[in-house]
């Protein structure tokens, strides 16, 4: 008995050190994220920034979500909707197109099948910089959602964790 008491009270010392206390809901769907890290919205889209690191911080990595739905996607399959994608996205890409990748994916805090999409790009930095973008695709109901994490190559990984915690707490309403 003493043991279930010792280990219920490391549980509840672990999970309450990992709280994360910043919360999205938006009407599409709810997000969890630290509390060290800020929200906005650029043209309706939903942000998520990582905290920034200094004054001279160029870019902030951030994580956004996108919806989409209408006849033009609505019957389609999460790999019809993700080669349409890659299609519309080769004549900004390029030569940069090479560097995409998917894979099969879950997301978010009811397991929804999805697939995720990686490329690194200088196409979508007003200056050239370059940007590694990860993003999860995911069909709920009628309706696609695209996840999309971007930073740069030498930032990426610093926050990657804390991305995938986030997306593990989304919410589809």
């Amino acid at each position: 008995m003493r043991y279930i008491v010792l280990i219920l009270v490391v549980l509840a010392f672990n999970a309450n050190a990992q709280i994360p206390t910043g919360i999205f809901n938006e009407k599409e769907f709810s997000l969890i994220f630290p509390s060290s890290w800020d929200t906005a919205h650029f043209g309706g889209i939903p942000v998520v920034f990582a905290p920034e690191e200094s004054a001279k911080d160029g870019f902030r990595e951030n994580i956004n979500i996108t919806s989409e739905k209408g006849p033009m996607v609505e019957d389609l399959t999460i790999d019809e909707y993700v080669k349409l994608s890659k299609e519309n996205l080769e004549p900004t890409l390029g030569d940069e197109i090479k560097t995409f990748k998917v894979v099969p994916y879950v997301v978010g805090k009811y397991k929804t099948e999805g697939r995720l999409l990686t490329y690194t790009t200088t196409k979508f930095a007003d200056d050239g910089t370059e940007l590694q973008l990860w993003q999860a695709v995911v069909k709920e109901g009628r309706k696609f959602f695209v996840i999309t994490y971007t930073a740069t190559p030498d930032m990426f990984n610093k926050y990657f964790k804390e991305v995938e915690n986030i997306v593990g707490t989304v919410r589809f309403k």
